[in-house]
């Protein structure tokens, strides 16, 4: 009866998984489970209470910060995205702010930190505030009762101009994040980049020069799909 059997594993102490090399949907904590599987946001996780505490009381004390619970953001749910993208540049100072007390004695906060503030990070969450404005918009107007064909086809033309302006010239988000994001030198004379009073890092040209590439083939991507 018991040939190739293999005896189940004991529950023990849940195990401590390496920082995660991007941050993903599951860094948008809504309910503190995603996909079935545990949150590695070091901060954001609800698994932890205290962090969460900790993550408010930076909101409270920064005056441009509001207080909020970071969503998360579910494939099935089309408008959950926005959310969390909204939350998440809303609060991103904090967020940092937190990660920064979090990473002097846990290597995976340090991890996690190291994404939020890469230049990439920042740049690509005002990109996405910008772009799913208005996807959200159009998914929202799908949704109305008195939706009809011919009122459709007019949401998805207005939705593709709004789109493909995005191709021609920044959004408001990324023309406010542009005007907030300071480079100075430090007292070694080394050039700095800092947003919201946050240095980032891999600033240089050669990132810029990739993300102005990989933004200008994402919104022709999003414009191929619309037609």
């Amino acid at each position: 009866m018991l040939t190739g059997y293999e005896r189940s594993q004991v529950r023990g102490r849940r195990q401590v998984q390496p920082a995660p090399f991007r941050l993903t949907k599951r860094h948008f904590v809504g309910n503190g489970r995603a996909d079935r599987g545990y949150l590695d946001c070091i901060v954001c996780s609800d698994r932890s209470k205290k962090r969460t505490k900790k993550l408010h009381d930076v909101e409270t004390m920064l005056d441009d910060t509001p207080t909020l619970q970071l969503k998360e953001a579910m494939e099935v749910r089309w408008l959950s995205l926005d959310a969390a993208v909204e939350t998440m540049y809303r609060v991103w100072h904090a967020v940092a702010l937190a990660l920064e007390a979090e990473a002097i004695t846990l290597p995976k906060a340090k991890g996690i930190l190291q994404r939020v503030t890469h230049y990439r990070f920042v740049v690509t969450l005002a990109l996405f505030r910008d772009v799913l404005s208005i996807i959200s918009e159009l998914s929202r107007r799908f949704q109305s009762d008195a939706l009809t064909f011919q009122k459709a086809d007019g949401y998805m033309r207005i939705a593709k101009g709004r789109v493909a302006a995005l191709r021609q010239k920044t959004g408001e988000t990324e023309v406010k994040l542009a005007e907030e994001i300071v480079e100075d030198q430090d007292d070694q004379g080394n050039l700095t980049t800092t947003y919201r009073n946050i240095k980032l890092t891999d600033v240089g040209e050669n990132h810029r020069r990739k993300f102005r590439s990989d933004r200008g083939q994402f919104l022709q991507n999003l414009l191929d799909n619309y037609n």
